[in-house]
């Protein structure tokens, strides 16, 4: 009896489903919002991809332990100074696109990341650098995280 047909190995690799991203209103809030969102992990060749929230990316450095990529990321984070009187004179923050620059590099079961995004629309949120050291499932295992902003004066409202 002859083996059944092997699926076609190719350069691209596509999964899309439903998503739920569930986060608070703005940053602080107690209140959260849900949005329903494509679930997407679309790759090229290993080296073009469109996952999660980085909606085209460029992987630039891969080895075992590693990686180094770019990303146009969208950023859903915004406020309005209506939200809650504590906001009122901060003014408003949109959400928007982001360029986003991003490494990790494991070791055993932890991971150690560093990521900067850009404002790249004009959206008042400047540059933020994070960096994090987390387990395999890190949604579950974040040891420690960091973040730094930088902003010009009149030029971004974090």
């Amino acid at each position: 009896m002859p083996a059944p047909p092997t699926p076609a190995s190719g350069p691209w690799k596509v999964s899309i489903g439903p998503a739920l991203m569930v986060s608070p209103k703005y940053p602080g809030s107690r209140a959260f919002q849900v949005l329903p969102l494509p679930s997407l992990d679309i790759s090229y060749d290993n080296r073009i991809f469109s996952q999660g929230l980085d909606v085209l990316g460029i992987n630039l450095l891969k080895g075992p332990a590693y990686h180094s990529r770019t990303a146009i990321s969208f950023d859903f984070q915004s406020r309005n100074e209506s939200d809650d009187p504590r906001l009122h004179g901060l003014g408003n923050v949109h959400y928007g696109p982001k360029l986003k620059v991003f490494a990790d590099y494991s070791v055993s079961l932890l991971t150690g990341s560093v990521a900067a995004y850009q404002d790249i629309a004009g959206t008042w949120q400047g540059l933020l650098v994070s960096r994090d050291l987390g387990g395999e499932h890190a949604a579950y295992f974040e040891v420690a995280g960091l973040g730094w902003a930088r902003c010009d004066v009149g030029e971004c409202r974090l």
